[in-house]
């Protein structure tokens, strides 16, 4: 099996999330009661997913 040692200049490994979709994460995150063990100025890494 050949091994793919440049994939990071391949591909892009990040993203962006439209305006939209981030708010509706954090509206749903609210809704489920997630939010309650979060600082106020959490972020998606501090979710844990």
């Amino acid at each position: 099996m050949p091994q793919y040692d440049d994939w990071h200049e391949e591909f892009d490994d990040t993203f962006e999330l439209d305006d939209t979709v981030e708010q509706r994460i954090r509206d749903l995150v609210k809704e489920a009661g997630f939010d309650a063990t979060l600082p106020n100025d959490w972020t998606f890494r501090d979710l844990g997913i």
